[in-house]
């Protein structure tokens, strides 16, 4: 590969990593928001830990990919960091099965 060949592609590799970087910053953002007591965002997750709670993962997985705008591996990501908090701040609604905590 010609010598300017591989400078495009470190490049283009080099952009792709500080994207990758800015979601990552993103990413963590929104995680360390959920992890907040009392923050103002708590109305806008009411929604999703209802259907959370109800075992309606998937309609969660949606709610969240529309609320911040993510791919599925993102809000897959962010669900399991809600339940983790809702496992910590609601252990009643939760009833422990087989291989893991379910929703009542």
């Amino acid at each position: 590969m010609p010598e300017t060949g591989l400078r495009a592609e470190l490049a283009r590799a080099l952009a792709e990593r500080d994207e990758a970087l800015r979601e990552i910053a993103r990413l963590r953002a929104e995680v360390d928001a959920l992890k907040q007591p009392g923050d103002d965002s708590s109305e806008r997750w009411s929604k999703i830990d209802y259907l959370l709670l109800e075992g309606r993962r998937i309609q969660a997985l949606q709610r969240i990919r529309d609320e911040h705008a993510c791919g599925i591996p993102q809000a897959l990501e962010l669900v399991n960091h809600r339940l983790l908090r809702l496992r910590e701040d609601r252990p009643d609604d939760f009833v422990e099965g087989a291989h893991e905590l379910e929703p009542r």
